[in-house]
């Protein structure tokens, strides 16, 4: 069973992304998220969808980084 503690995480992590985008409507955000990773989120496991939400929000932030991770 998943850790249901992942959602309240994964949930902040995106409100932290659209707060300093707020411009974006919520399918925007998600999109640009998809198009940064290059591939279909679908089969991602949640604690890399976390990881690389976390590297996206650096670039969000200026904080630039080479490419998701894996």
């Amino acid at each position: 069973m998943r850790d249901p503690n992942r959602i309240d995480r994964i949930c902040g992590q995106l409100a932290e992304i659209w707060k300093r985008e707020s411009d974006w409507r919520l399918s925007q955000l998600l999109s640009n998220f998809q198009r940064y990773m290059g591939y279909d989120l679908f089969y991602m496991e949640d604690e890399n969808f976390i990881e690389n939400l976390d590297s996206y929000l650096n670039i969000v932030e200026g904080n630039h980084i080479d490419k998701p991770l894996d």
